[in-house]
């Protein structure tokens, strides 16, 4: 799994998907109403704690404003100094250190030594009750 929450309070919402979602990935609404991933310049609303296509709904974690996610995908070689750096998340599953297109999450943490994950905090969080109508 790509992403998983590592802080924050987990909020659970389906959404019908337009297409193959993997678990782990995060999750952006298209112009539809429907669950994508890899949207380019779309907020990342949650992520998929299981698999969809687009005859199932999206199982979405809701991200939340400070939440940080664990991303065990990445590009690049993790270093310390990539701590407070914006960095882009492709096809919904992998971190892009050094890529700043999007500015999709801010990197918090990682691995240095054993290079097996990166520590983020999505950009736009807070959409619970802005976007995805939870209480």
């Amino acid at each position: 799994m790509a992403f998983t929450r590592l802080t924050g309070k987990s909020a659970y919402k389906r959404f019908p998907s337009a297409g193959t979602i993997a678990a782990g990935s995060s999750a952006q609404f298209d112009e539809n109403g429907e669950v994508v991933i890899a949207a380019t310049n779309k907020q990342n609303v949650g992520v998929n704690i299981a698999a969809a296509t687009a005859s199932t709904d999206a199982h979405l974690d809701i991200i939340d404003v400070g939440s940080i996610w664990r991303c065990n995908t990445f590009t690049g070689t993790y270093a310390a100094t990539y701590i407070g750096q914006q960095v882009d998340i492709a096809a919904g599953l992998t971190v892009t250190l050094g890529t700043t297109t999007n500015n999709d999450c801010t990197v918090v943490g990682g691995d240095v030594a054993g290079q097996a994950y990166v520590d983020i905090v999505f950009n736009q969080g807070g959409l619970s009750k802005t976007v995805v109508g939870l209480e």
